[in-house]
């Protein structure tokens, strides 16, 4: 769902109208078909939405059904809430940069699973459970779900098999020392499983549309940060447009508005998972792009226009053969156009005995120094590289900005900066700070990256002493009328 705001801008209602239709296609586009759109129409004499729109919107967010992705339904995955580094500590005594044995915990979700299964760890790489096993969970929903976890324990235990809600600890070992090392409680752990057509790795097709706030169009053989299931890596892709005879040509760049072909070499993902293209963490948008990938059983071949040259060996009239590269199958180029320098064209008859000569008949003599220009198309292949992103680095809540490299007097650098430095958060207080028995005032908690914490109040204090200067003045009008009152009813009396 989706919350259209600022709508009182538009002074013009078929304008309006328009507008809002326009934000639904667009919606459901990028996000997925059925999304919704909900619009908030303005706001009211306090600064605030109206009430009714807002209650409208809580029991529609209320009534919602949240989809499980088809990805997460069919993989296990993990969310950790618990880090141990059980490491031996003579093995840590010998080597404190050793490879670790670490225990992950937290609730299953997906899908079952089963130790000796591999799983991807996120930022890290992929790795082989060398246990998996139900654990006694710390923070239980309810003593029902405490029950159910113990009565599944004993027969999963001999199955080695887990069921999805179970809160289970898995075992890793020979995992990188930097995990344990830049270990950050506030960056989450996640586990997913993959299965053994995700362990290979190879080409890939997916089809690829430019994301509409992304001003720049996307190049060809340009490295690309690729986000698909659990894995992030660097790729370098080709893309490709459709032709009329159903063949695909590789493009330089990806077109503003269509879609087109990917292909890029990686880690093998299922046909129909949905690819997010990123880029660099410096930049205000970071999705460049997004695809689909496409079932291997129709992909296409993506072929690239190449000139051949060659130069005449005899001229007979205006009959010539014509001396390709050696290497040049002639036999699959009968028929094919060809000209010179000068504009004379001609085509390709036969072949000959020879390798690379070609006999062609032009539209008019050619000379003998013309040189013989030939379009063909040739298959192209991605380059079969990419490079997993490791995520082992100390984080930051936001990629942090070097002051000295701010312009002076360029407001958008220094809200950037101070965007690096705080980070927000949503709390709504207990208490009513006002008589309005049915407002909450929405308070935002800035935590800065030494965890100290202020809070402050959306509303400005400018107009919240306003707002209270109004109600006590129209207290005031009350007590006079009530008095005026009073004194008229002792008077008549």
């Amino acid at each position: 769902m989706g919350v259209l705001t600022h709508l009182d801008q538009f002074k013009d209602e078929t304008e309006l109208t328009k507008t809002i239709e326009h934000l639904q296609d667009h919606f459901q586009t990028e996000i997925c078909e059925g999304a919704t759109i909900f619009h908030l129409s303005c706001l009211n004499d306090y600064e605030l939405y109206k009430m009714l729109e807002v209650q409208k919107l809580a029991e529609a967010i209320s009534m919602l059904r949240f989809r499980t992705p088809s990805w997460r339904a069919e993989h296990p995955y993990v969310l950790v809430d618990r880090f141990e580094d059980v490491t031996p500590p003579e093995k840590l005594h010998k080597d404190a940069n050793c490879k670790r044995i670490i225990g992950l915990c937290g609730h299953l979700r997906g899908c079952n699973i089963k130790s000796g299964s591999k799983v991807h760890l996120a930022g890290v790489g992929d790795f082989r459970l060398d246990g998996v096993r139900s654990t006694a969970d710390p923070s239980p929903l309810s003593s029902e779900m405490e029950k159910e976890n113990d009565f599944f324990e004993p027969p999963h235990m001999k199955k080695k098999r887990f069921r999805t809600g179970t809160y289970i600890r898995l075992e890793v070992h020979d995992v990188p020392f930097s995990i344990v090392e830049n270990f950050d409680p506030c960056h989450p752990i996640l586990v997913g499983g993959i299965n053994h057509e995700e362990d290979n790795v190879g080409c890939m097709q997916a089809r690829l549309k430019r994301h509409d706030w992304h001003m720049k169009l996307l190049k060809s053989e340009d490295p690309t940060t690729v986000s698909a299931g659990w894995r992030r890596y660097q790729t370098i892709p080709i893309y490709a447009m459709e032709l009329d005879t159903k063949q695909h040509e590789s493009a330089k760049y990806i077109p503003q508005y269509e879609h087109c072909l990917a292909m890029f070499w990686g880690p093998l993902a299922p046909p129909h998972t949905r690819i997010a293209v990123v880029q660099g963490n410096k930049e205000v948008f970071r999705i460049r792009a997004t695809a689909v990938v496409l079932d291997p059983k129709h992909h296409s071949k993506i072929v690239k226009e190449s000139k051949l040259k060659g130069k005449p060996h005899k001229i007979r009239g205006r009959r010539a053969p014509i001396k390709f590269t050696p290497d040049t199958d002639v036999d699959k180029v009968i028929g094919a156009s060809i000209r010179t320098w000068t504009e004379i064209r001609g085509k390709v008859d036969e072949a000959t005995k020879k390798e690379g000569i070609a006999k062609c008949t032009f539209k008019s003599k050619i000379d003998f120094h013309d040189t013989v220009i030939m379009p063909v198309f040739r298959q192209v292949e991605a380059p079969r590289v990419h490079y997993p992103l490791a995520a082992l680095e100390p984080h930051d809540y936001i990629v942090p900005v070097n002051k000295d490299s701010l312009k002076q007097g360029d407001p958008a650098a220094h809200r950037q900066l101070r965007l690096a430095q705080q980070r927000r958060s949503v709390k709504f207080p207990d208490a009513d700070p006002c008589s309005y028995s049915f407002l909450k005032y929405l308070m935002l908690s800035y935590m800065t990256k030494n965890v100290r914490r202020k809070t402050v109040v959306v509303m400005s204090e400018e107009k919240r002493g306003a707002l209270t200067m109004k109600r006590k003045r129209e207290e005031r009008k009350k007590e006079r009328r009530w008095r005026r009152l009073d004194t008229r009813l002792l008077f008549n009396f």
